[in-house]
């Protein structure tokens, strides 16, 4: 009994002495303390992947990067012109909710339906659009094998959405609890001000909808927003739209190199095709558009148009020195063109840009220039 004391004792002290040893700070002997962040004279350098990018048969532009570390594969499809910047003033919200619906049933699938397929397929799906964004977005990812399966549904959900009543009613219901604990929250009145005081009137100034668009939207209003925002790639959309008349137009998607080619008559696609859709730049003035590709000898005379008379109101037109001559002579390019124009502009992109507040009727241009004539402070 007494060795097995002692032994006990013993291990006791040699512990607590220990303990004690380490518990003392570290020595800094021979640390320099030079009261400054420590400065690299390399330049960091950070190597980024570089996307695949492609143009497919139907004009959709893909991007693809590659890691086959995991058998998995993810997506992300930007619609543009369908997100919450192009809601209807009195109707901030639309494009959030009827993005929210896509994934609730389709033509051909209900939502319980596609929700059983995702889970057997181990994918997810999604799809939302911003408050003030200028896009909606479809994302999701699957195993690699399940990818044609899901890549089949999104096509589905994005063309095809029923927007079945009792759905919107059951989403309705979810909105209300939602904005109504929104509201509830500091942070967020805080960030409602914030943007509207700020921004105004303007997309950018909304945060969410409001109960009183919650309770007023309608099926109508939904499928409205989807058949005007969710259409396929312009060239698609003329393809389609000539089929009930009886024309057959043969889409062919070309990169600028190939497209452009030498920039020159027989030698160009752009210049060669029957028809085609060229994506022109900005001008300050109007003077290229109505020379490059009308005039008879115009560098951009993809439809080979020759009219005497036109060429000679142009060179009127540029030649002009006061507003009122100038206005003359576009009124009477306006009035030929309606009868004979084989250019059709159809489409401009929108551009935004910012100002003080206080600041009053700047008007921006597309090239970036600020219009002051009729500003005010």
């Amino acid at each position: 009994m007494r060795a097995l004391f002692v032994g006990i004792l013993t291990l006791a002290v040699t512990q607590a002495v220990a303990t004690q040893e380490s518990a003392q700070p570290p020595s800094s002997k021979g640390v320099v303390i030079k009261g400054q962040a420590p400065v690299a004279t390399d330049v960091l350098k950070v190597k980024l992947p570089r996307p695949i990018e492609g143009d497919l048969a139907n004009g959709l532009h893909l991007m693809v990067l590659e890691d086959h570390r995991v058998s998995l594969l993810s997506f992300q499809l930007q619609i543009q012109g369908a997100g919450g910047f192009y809601d209807p003033a009195e109707q901030a919200g639309l494009a959030s909710f009827t993005a929210s619906l896509l994934r609730e049933g389709t033509a051909t699938k209900t939502a319980p339906q596609i929700a059983k397929e995702l889970d057997t397929m181990a994918a997810s799906l999604f799809a939302g659009a911003g408050q003030s964004s200028q896009s909606a977005s479809i994302s999701g990812n699957c195993l690699a094998e399940q990818f044609d399966r899901l890549l089949t549904m999104t096509s589905d959900i994005v063309l095809h959405p029923a927007f079945a009543q009792e759905e919107i009613d059951r989403v309705k219901v979810q909105r209300k609890a939602q904005l109504l604990q929104q509201r509830s929250s500091p942070g967020f009145l805080a960030q409602e001000m914030f943007a509207k005081v700020t921004y105004g009137t303007h997309p950018a100034g909304r945060i969410s909808a409001t109960p009183a668009f919650v309770n007023n939207v309608t099926r109508d209003d939904l499928v409205t927003f989807h058949r005007a925002h969710y259409i396929p790639d312009f060239a698609v959309l003329i393809q389609n739209a000539v089929k009930p008349i009886g024309g057959a137009i043969k889409v062919n998607v070309l990169d600028q190199g190939a497209y452009y080619g030498d920039a020159v008559y027989g030698k160009s696609p752009w210049l060669d095709s029957d028809m085609g859709i060229t994506d022109y730049g900005h001008r300050g003035v109007p003077n290229v558009f109505l020379s490059a590709p009308l005039m008879s000898e115009g560098t951009w005379n993809a439809a080979h148009f020759k009219n005497g008379e036109y060429d000679k109101l142009v060179a009127g037109y540029i030649a002009a020195l006061d507003i009122e001559a100038q206005r003359a002579a576009a009124g009477k390019i306006e009035k030929l063109l309606l009868d004979e124009t084989p250019v059709l502009f159809v489409y401009f992109y929108d551009f935004l840009t910012a100002t003080k507040k206080g600041v009053t009727g700047v008007q921006p241009t597309a090239m970036g220039h600020l219009l002051l004539g009729k500003a005010t402070i």
